[in-house]
């Protein structure tokens, strides 16, 4: 962002140790505003370097043509290449069905590789005609970019949604990539992740095998290739990490180890690199209870690294452990050890992450140095190679553990502020939305969310899975003409009991349901709610929910119990919450009373203290159901039980009021 508030992309380059920052140029019709402290008009997502001296990076930005209300794309993709030390901009030519690219980067879903100057590949996803989210490739090659609607494989369904989303690609040599994605199968209701392959110029694409049998879902996070027909891919299956490994042309999938317990939550935290074949690494994020950050290394059991040297270390209490030292640090898979000197066995161990220990009561001397090589995937074995010192590893810096609480608050542009154990994962503030946002909504590890715009637009991050959107349905915003449009605009959206969709909202108590979310009826098929619906609540066993409406009015739906209503009083309702069991809800009107039914306890709130041009706007519980958070348009949190203060915006310039918030 520069001086005057202008949002652009920005180069930096290293030469001899000075570091110096480029603005990236843009097509001569990006769009820039007249009014400085709000133009969003370009964002630079992703950087490729074959060479010390070529670079491509690519972005989006914002076209004139789409302020003017000229027809044609909203949104467009910006290819900047270093060529003899000068930036040069190219305006990506999308596929002839475009509406508006999303975005290529990794806060924007895809990326770019080159595998040499003038050989770059990447991909995207964009908006088509239909209305429907589409994978976008593109490949550069005698200097001209060529682009076309991505893969989907045999089983996708051109129906849904979702038709396809490209998120990573990586390129061994010119020619020869692998990308992946996801699509949704099955009549638009399962979600599946591609694999899709480019080979003589031809994209082919497949469903990514499962890891198991009774797996149903894979989400894929990056891929490597650091050799044509060697690749690696990763993902997660619900709580398991997973690695794809492309073996004589089949992909394999395979269950990364865990040096503890199946964790309940898990995430990719870094992108998948392979700097040579067999030798991987990803950070992985797991934890049964939030409070471990690990680093898994993943290792190709067909060419695994050496062990040059082990020795043998004294203990505090005499004995001695015998440990392997492993080329590059690398680790090998887990399997029995031997430890020898010369031909006599001093122990056997059990290698784990790369290193090999044992208490041994072997006659030798604790300091005698121990000849090892490496013969397989299980065994050490004699031999007469030098003895190199054996360097005992660093162990990883001790991380405090996170705040076991973290919230995000929302404003209206789809800008995101984040807070305790709250993590960010991208944001809409940099793009010129159709319609404001109105919600935020967490997936269930709370690594990932989705934002909801008034036109019922869905805008997904982290490891959250796109179920569908109101304009997919072919669905035109609320006030708009035409045979199918919306008759109120979206308020709000929640998740299904599970996670695995969402409820959208209308102002008119009209509810839409993706995903595994059980439509269950709406205000308009009962003839009609009191007031304007503020907030809808799925109860606990995905079969019911409530509708909350802004006069304090309360109507259950399915198996949802009805615990109580406020009624009409001199402030609106503004939002509503269920308790984590689902017997009990609080309601929050627009002056910051709080009112709790069922279990719901009351905690206290801002009562009178808000209102006017600061509203209250949204109530969110902990965890435990043990307090809440209120929220407020211009950012103030307020905390309640046992909801820590962890910040707020307050006194902070915002391009959007507060309009919700989520948390734990």
């Amino acid at each position: 962002m520069n001086a005057s508030n202008q949002t652009h992309g920005v180069i930096e380059s290293e030469v001899g140790g000075i570091w110096t920052a480029t603005e990236a140029p843009v097509p001569s019709d990006a769009y820039t505003s007249p009014d400085p402290s709000n133009d969003q008009s370009s964002t630079l997502e992703d950087l490729s370097c074959p060479t010390a001296n070529t670079c491509v990076a690519v972005g989006t930005y914002v076209l004139t043509q789409q302020i003017a209300g000229q027809p044609g794309p909203a949104f467009g993709i910006y290819v900047d290449s270093l060529v003899g030390g000068v930036w040069a901009v190219t305006q990506l030519p999308l596929p002839p069905d475009v509406y508006s690219a999303m975005g290529v980067g990794p806060n924007a879903t895809g990326s770019l590789s080159c595998a040499a100057p003038g050989q770059c590949t990447l991909v995207g996803t964009y908006y088509n005609v239909a209305g429907l989210t589409a994978g976008l490739v593109a490949t550069l090659e005698g200097g001209i970019w060529t682009s076309s609607a991505a893969p989907v494989p045999d089983n996708a369904s051109t129906a849904a949604p979702l038709y396809n989303s490209m998120t990573s690609v990586s390129c061994a040599a010119p020619g020869e990539c692998v990308a992946i994605g996801s699509y949704v199968i099955d009549g638009g209701t399962t979600g599946g992740s591609e694999i899709a392959t480019l080979s003589d110029g031809v994209w082919t694409a497949i469903e990514a095998p499962l890891p198991a049998a009774d797996s149903s879902t894979l989400y894929l996070t990056s891929v490597a290739c650091p050799a044509v027909g060697l690749c690696v891919v990763a993902g997660n299956d619900a709580s398991s990490a997973v690695f794809e490994n492309q073996e004589d042309g089949t992909w394999v999938p395979t269950l990364a180890p865990l040096p503890e317990v199946i964790p309940l939550h898990l995430a990719f935290t870094s992108p998948l690199t392979c700097p040579a074949a067999g030798a991987c690494n990803d950070a992985i994020w797991y934890s049964p209870d939030y409070r471990q950050i690990k680093n898994l290394i993943e290792v190709d059991p067909s060419l695994p690294p050496t062990v040059t040297a082990a020795r043998a270390v004294t203990t505090a209490s005499g004995g001695s452990t015998y440990q392997a030292a492993v080329a590059s640090n690398l680790g090998v898979p887990t399997g029995t050890v031997s430890f020898f000197t010369g031909a006599t066995l001093l122990c056997v161990a059990t290698l784990s992450a790369g290193i090999g220990a044992c208490m041994s009561s072997a006659p030798t001397s604790p300091t005698t140095p121990i000849n090892a090589s490496y013969s397989g995937n299980s065994t050490l074995a004699p031999s007469t190679a030098p003895v190199s010192p054996f360097i005992q590893p660093t162990p990883p810096p001790i991380t405090p553990p996170p705040s076991t609480h973290g919230y995000w608050l929302v404003g209206s542009d789809g800008g995101i502020f984040t807070f305790g154990s709250a993590q960010f994962h991208g944001s809409t503030g940099a793009l010129t939305l159709q319609r404001p946002v109105v919600g935020i909504t967490l997936t269930t590890d709370r690594g990932g969310y989705w934002l909801v715009g008034s036109d019922g637009g869905i805008f997904s991050f982290g490891d959250s899975r796109f179920y569908g959107s109101i304009p997919g349905l072919g669905y035109s915003p609320a006030g708009t003409t035409g045979p199918n449009h919306l008759n109120a605009p979206i308020v709000g959206m929640v998740p299904s009991s599970d996670g695995g969709g969402y409820f959208m909202v209308a102002s008119d108590g009209g509810v839409f349901a993706f995903g595994d979310a059980k439509f269950e009826g709406s205000c308009p098929g009962i003839g009609g709610c009191s007031g304007l619906a503020v907030a809808v609540m799925p109860d606990a066993t995905g079969n019911g929910y409530w509708m909350v409406t802004a006069t304090g009015h309360v109507y259950s739906f399915g198996d949802a119990a009805y615990y109580g209503a406020p009624g009409p009083q001199s402030s609106l309702v503004t939002s509503a919450y269920r308790t984590p069991d689902g017997k009990g809800y609080w309601i929050l009107f627009s002056n910051g009373a709080v009112a709790s039914y069922g279990d719901a306890g009351s905690l206290g709130s801002p009562a009178g203290g808000m209102g006017g041009s600061d509203p209250a706007t949204s109530i969110l519980p902990t965890a435990d159901g043990g307090g809440y958070w209120v929220t407020s348009a211009l950012g103030k949190v307020f905390n309640y039980g046992d909801a820590p203060k962890q910040g707020d915006m307050s006194g902070q310039p915002l391009n959007g009021s507060i309009i919700a918030a989520a948390g734990w």
